[in-house]
């Protein structure tokens, strides 16, 4: 009996540690910058959670007014889960995507689910790019294996770019990782969008 009251407690101490408040700062439609908590339903596995405040965050504000937000009702968000500082942008008003890299050129993580062949729910990453004068928003799948992108998407996406398709078919370039990927947006947008 003491067993159970143990581990009910554990129990109910853990999850009152996952279901405590994010604060988040908005940026609405009209530039206003507002102070949040954010509250989700979903908040014991952190692909679920960004899953989730991608598509609308549900904000309690110090008066316990309560209001739901989607990409069409803000321009941006900033979120700290666990230790990680998080920035979400409005996607042409559809959805939020994580703030990779923003300059001329504008790089952006989007988790969506997926299922795998023996019926679990997983995650999986795109790359979201948008270069200058384009509004249209290029796609790059994450892979993984032994790059995050592989070769034929990068050419495609970046085929403007002739110095960078040499960087990328002759190996100079090898996007790993994030890291990696960032960088070589860099690149790209200073060797081929500087002017």
């Amino acid at each position: 009996m003491l067993r159970i009251c143990i581990t009910f407690s554990l129990l109910l101490y853990a999850v009152g540690l996952f279901a405590q408040p994010y604060y988040a700062q908005i940026v609405t439609n009209k530039k206003d910058t507002l102070d949040v908590q954010v509250k989700t339903d979903n908040f014991m596995f952190p692909n679920n959670l960004i899953m989730d405040i991608q598509k609308k965050i549900l904000v309690v504000n110090q008066g316990n007014k309560s209001g739901e937000y989607t990409a069409k009702d803000l321009l941006s968000y900033r979120i700290k889960i666990g230790s990680k500082n998080y920035t979400f942008d409005s996607i042409d008003g559809l959805f939020f995507a994580e703030r990779l890299y923003v300059g001329k050129v504008m790089l952006y993580k989007y988790l969506k689910s997926m299922m795998s062949y023996d019926g679990h729910e997983g995650a999986a990453k795109d790359y979201l790019l948008r270069k200058p004068n384009d509004t249209k928003l290029h796609e790059m799948i994450a892979n993984g294996f032994s790059r995050l992108i592989n070769k034929e998407q990068l050419k495609r996406v970046f085929a403007d770019c002739p110095e960078s398709v040499a960087k990328i078919e002759g190996d100079v370039i090898k996007v790993k990782d994030e890291d990696k990927l960032i960088a070589f947006v860099k690149d790209y947008e200073l060797t081929c969008h500087s002017k």
